[in-house]
Order: C-alpha cells, then structure tokens, then sequence
C-alpha cells in the first residue's frame, strides 16, 4: 500500500517582490550605516569639545602664571631703580648688604612655560582649520605670536645674565661676601662700603641695568597682549558650548 502525499504548490515570486526586500535590504543596511556615522560624529564633536574645554582651562592656568610673572617683573624693575641708585653712590657710602643682595637678583628672572599640550592637540587634530573655530584659531595664533616674542627676551635675559656673572660681578664684588648673599645673617646689615668696586665695569653694569628695564618693560607689553588673547580664546570656547 503506497501513502502519497499531497504536493502543495510552491508560490513563485515576481521581479517587483524581489525588487521590494532588496530595497529593504539596502534601506536597513544604509540606515545602520549611516546612524553608525551619526554616533561616530557626536561621539567626535563630543571629544572635540571636551579638548576644547581643557584648552580654556589651560589658557586660565597661563593667565594666572603671566600675572604672577608680571608682578614679579615690576618688583624686578624697582630693584634695578635702587641698584642704579646706589652704584652712583661712592663705594664707601654703598649699604653693603644692600648691594649684594640687588646685585644678586639682577641676574634672578623668570622663564614662562605655557601649558602648550592641549593647544598642540587640538591644532594636530584639525580644530583650529575648522571653519566654525576661525576665530579662536586667530587668537591662538597671535597668543603664539607674542608668545615667540616673548621667548626671544628669555634669550636676552639669559645672555645679560652670562655678562654680569661672569664678566661683571667679579670686578665689582669681594669673594669674600658675595658667595654669602644666601646667607643674609652673615652680611652685616649696617655696614657701609664695598670693595673691589671697578668703575669700568660699573659703567657697563649702568648700560646693561638700562638695557634690563627696556626688557622688563616689553616682557609686560608682551604679558599684557598674551593676557589678551588668552582671554579672548576663553570667552570663544565658552561661547561654544
């Protein structure tokens, strides 16, 4: 006895079904595509910002040091009024403690390292080339413009330095006091006088003091301008979010 069982007919599609799940298919697949590309953007713009934010914190941290530096600076400045001063007295009238404490800082300056990480990122990552970022890209450049600037008269300072340490004090300080000016309590405060006090190197001592406030006083334009910009940087990134 044979069993015979019943054959259903199959259904045969048409072009248009076919047409439809394809078009599904690739709408589904486009869509995932392009919902990945959305998440990966944000996800982006997202990092994008948060550098940014530490870039403006950066800038605050630069702030507070160029404030610290110029202050630094104008006390700087007075002392080399009062050294001037006193190196017109006669040598024997010279508070002794006095002039080897002011002759001591003129070679004393301040160095200003910027927080550059996150500014160098940032730039390496295209954001300052972005359209929407053309205004704080161009105040981070003139921030980088005087900031050179201000790096040169490091070099100066450096090079004044050398000259009085190494040229200057020898001839207008005794080795027997000037290696003590860290050790204030062995300088006697009330003494007058100072020996080995040659008047040609004093002369140059007065051209190069002179030379020193001209630097100090381009190092706050320069201060001042950086300030500036920084400030303006802030105000762009903050404006942002």
């Amino acid at each position: 006895m044979e069993v015979h069982h019943p054959h259903h007919p199959t259904h045969k599609k048409k072009w248009s079904e076919y047409i439809i799940e394809f078009v599904m298919l690739f709408t589904a697949v486009t869509l995932g595509f392009i919902a990945e590309n959305i998440r990966e953007h944000q996800a982006e713009e997202k990092k994008s910002k948060e550098l940014l934010e530490v870039v403006a914190r950066d800038f605050e941290t630069d702030i507070k040091n160029l404030n610290n530096t110029k202050e630094a600076y104008i006390i700087k400045d007075k002392q080399c009024d009062t050294l001037l001063e006193l190196i017109n007295l006669p040598a024997s009238k010279i508070p002794e403690k006095k002039y080897y404490e002011l002759l001591y800082y003129y070679n004393v300056f301040w160095m200003f390292n910027p927080t550059e990480k996150s500014r160098n990122e940032a730039e390496s990552k295209g954001l300052f080339f972005k359209k929407e970022n053309s205004e704080l890209a161009f105040y981070v450049s003139r921030f980088n413009f005087f900031l050179k600037d201000y790096k040169s008269l490091d070099d100066l300072m450096i090079t004044q330095a050398k000259i009085c340490g190494f040229e200057l004090i020898p001839h207008i300080s005794d080795p027997n006091v000037y290696p003590d000016v860290n050790k204030r309590e062995r300088i006697d405060p009330n003494k007058l006088g100072v020996s080995n006090f040659d008047p040609a190197s004093i002369l140059r001592l007065k051209y190069l003091i002179g030379n020193m406030k001209d630097e100090i006083n381009y190092y706050k334009l320069d201060i001042d301008s950086l300030t500036y910009y920084a400030n303006k940087a802030i105000a762009v990134i903050e404006k942002s979010k």
